[in-house]
């Protein structure tokens, strides 16, 4: 610690080295509340701002990756903007699910939050430290705090950051380009597997001595041109004899990034306020068609000091994001595409310009249409989603030692998602267009869209006192409810009247003057509602015991078996403050062992899975002169569905060495 010493007229100091004690007594933030890092009895991990302002990542999740011990983050895919697959500890139940995220409190996403916003993330990894959220819990319990307004004497801090970056494959991207040998190999496993070339023998001999010829041509040679016209069967033909590194004419290797974030934080003693606001850009992997991720965030805190007793405030965010990206709807549909029907020997297109699908050699189209679609660059798709929060909150000092707090939490998303699809064009003979208008093709717009209402209202009291000096007690109990409502709406026409606007408005007729349209929808809802309590008592801070129970019921079961309690339980023993440790203190500065057991419920099933439903259906065949609606029941279900149960253990050491430069935990 750094120590300041009078000078005067003195030539020799004696100054004694102070232990810098900050580490031990840094505050950690856990459920409903914060503790000292040093008193913690459950398996809880901490990320500073410090340790992920440096990492290059777009999002939160990806930046956490490798950050904490037990915490497995994984991509769901390439696409720009996917949220990923977060696990702690590994799966836990045969259901699935995963971590619940919190962000100041209320439930939210990591890919939603922008990095810069953060001044810590808790990851609380047991049953003892997840237990205070019940039902949420089963899956572990990540805690994002972030950064607030400071007392500047009402003098605004500007902060600004930007990055520019690329992302690229891990994996080789190196694939058979040689139209002979594309040719060759297929053809010879496709024999040996069903006993007929895949091409069918439509490559001859004298094809193959072409393809021969131009096996090391990177780029077309006038001389040895890839496409040849050649009268077969009594019609013109394009046969084909390319080198078509397909991977690199579809995609990208190198795919920029950027982002910008920018924040204002300041106060005085009494009101302090941070605004920030980021835009973040990724280009996807497509090049023939490009697709391109863009998202916006935005938050506001402000913190008023009515009184010495009476604080509120108010946290509201907002995010927005885009995607466009071309051929089928789900972005991971065109990557199937690619993998069948596309010879390295087939040209990327005709001399013409026009797009290949079917040809001579095969009667499945080339890549189930891909190359035809980006060719035609008419298939197009955009997934919009917006999200807002807002929380308020008020908070209570009416003695000391005791604080009351009661917040309410609206959230709001809506997404929309349309995907059109159009006519596609392509020859196979010279001068001879032919149009394609099924499959993939139909001349077609879909629209979804989805709104979820999310509201949360909390209320709790947390009392902490010492008594006698060395025995301290602290002591929470609350309430909250929360219920979700989720509306979704489908929509889709056919036969629009132009390829290029894409708007329902625009449906017209077939040849019968029919119109061909289809709407549906759903809607879905379900309720929480708890009680909670925590008590925590340590001796000198070197006996620790700390309890946690919930009971929880949810609208997910039926009546009879809506409620459960998970209660746990841990212990600590600080070593360290032991009489007979104080030869080791020089070296170690803090050794704690502690244990801990939980019980945590996990609620995620299906909103009305105890309900047996009646499904209604059109049948295929006329009665009269319609066809008659039947309905059909579902398979019996268990009339005690009720609350999957986690038992969790879990021991654990923490050191600090050295003057607390050296940090180690083990579980």
């Amino acid at each position: 610690v750094t120590q300041e010493v009078v000078v005067g007229g003195k030539s020799y100091f004696v100054v004694a080295l102070a232990d810098d004690t900050q580490l031990l007594d840094e505050v950690v933030v856990v459920g409903y509340g914060t503790t000292k890092k040093v008193n913690l009895t459950g398996a809880v991990s901490v990320i500073k701002a410090d340790a992920l302002q440096d990492r290059t990542a777009l999002s939160a999740a990806k930046m956490l990756q490798g950050s904490v011990p037990g915490l497995n983050i994984t991509n769901r895919s390439g696409r720009p903007g996917q949220s990923s697959t977060i696990n702690i500890r590994g799966l836990n139940s045969i259901n699935g699910g995963e971590p619940l995220v919190l962000i100041d409190g209320v439930e939210g996403d990591l890919e939603r939050i922008n990095p810069a916003d953060i001044e810590s993330i808790s990851v609380l990894k047991d049953a003892s430290s997840a237990a205070i959220y019940g039902a949420r819990a089963s899956f572990g319990v990540i805690l994002v705090t972030t950064k607030e307004g400071a007392d500047k004497d009402g003098k605004p801090v500007v902060r600004y950051s930007g990055r520019a970056g690329f992302t690229a494959p891990t994996t080789s991207t190196q694939y058979e380009t040689r139209g002979y040998y594309s040719v060759y190999l297929t053809d010879y496993f496709m024999k040996t597997y069903s006993g007929t070339p895949y091409t069918s023998g439509m490559y001859t001999d004298a094809d193959m001595m072409e393809l021969w010829a131009r096996r090391y041509d990177k780029t077309e040679n006038p001389a040895r041109p890839w496409v040849v016209v050649d009268n077969r069967n009594g019609v013109d033909v394009y046969n084909y004899y390319a080198n078509t590194d397909w991977y690199h004419h579809l995609f990208n290797d190198i795919k920029p990034t950027t982002s910008h974030s920018v924040s204002f934080t300041g106060g005085t003693d009494k009101v302090k306020y941070m605004l920030s606001g980021s835009y973040n850009m990724e280009k996807g992997v497509f090049r023939v068609s490009s697709d391109t991720f863009n998202k916006f965030n935005f938050r506001s805190k402000v913190s008023f000091d009515v009184t010495k007793w009476l604080n509120i405030a108010n946290n509201t965010s907002f995010y927005s994001s885009t995607y466009d990206y071309p051929g089928r709807s789900g972005v991971n549909n065109s990557f199937r595409m690619t993998e069948v029907h596309a010879l390295a020997s087939y040209p990327t297109v005709n001399p013409d310009g026009t797009s290949l699908y079917n040809t001579q050699y095969r009667s499945e189209p080339l890549m189930d249409g891909l190359v035809t679609i980006l060719t035609n660059d008419l298939h197009r798709n955009v997934d919009k989603t917006n999200h807002l929060s807002t929380m308020s909150e008020i908070t209570l000092t009416p003695v000391k030692g005791l604080e009351i707090k009661g917040n309410f939490t609206y959230n709001y998303t809506s997404t929309n998602n349309w995907n059109r699809t159009a006519n596609g064009e392509y020859s196979v003979t010279p001068g001879v267009i032919q149009t394609i208008t099924t499959g993939n093709f139909v001349n077609k717009l879909s629209e979804s869209v989805s709104f979820t209402k999310y509201l949360q209202a909390n209320a709790f009291a947390t009392y902490n006192t010492t008594i006698a000096e060395n025995h301290n007690i602290k002591a929470m109990a609350g309430y909250t409810y929360e219920t979700k409502h989720i509306k979704n709406l489908s929509l889709s026409g056919e036969n629009l009247l132009s390829n290029t606007l894409n708007d329902l408005e625009l449906v017209g007729t077939n040849a019968d003057g029919e119109k061909i349209t289809d709407v549906g929808g759903g809607q879905s809802e379900y309720s929480i509602m708890s009680a909670f309590m925590r008590f925590n008592y340590d001796y000198k801070e070197k006996y620790l015991v700390e309890f946690n129970g919930r009971f929880d019921g949810t609208s997910r079961f039926a009546a009879g078996s809506r409620w459960g309690f998970f209660p746990s339980v841990s212990a600590g023993w600080r070593i360290s403050e032991e009489e007979f440790f104080a030869p080791a203190k020089s070296v170690v500065d803090n050794l704690k062992l502690r244990a801990s057991f939980g019980r945590l419920g996990n609620q995620q099933v299906g909103y009305y899975d105890y309900i047996r439903g009646i499904n209604l259906g059109t049948l295929s065949y006329v009665f009269g002169s319609t066809k008659p609606v039947y309905a059909t029941i579902d398979a019996p279900v268990a009339s005690d569905l009720t609350w999957e149960v986690v038992e969790q253990y879990n021991v654990g050491v923490d050191a600090a060495m050295l003057s607390n430069r050296l940090n180690f935990s083990a579980e």
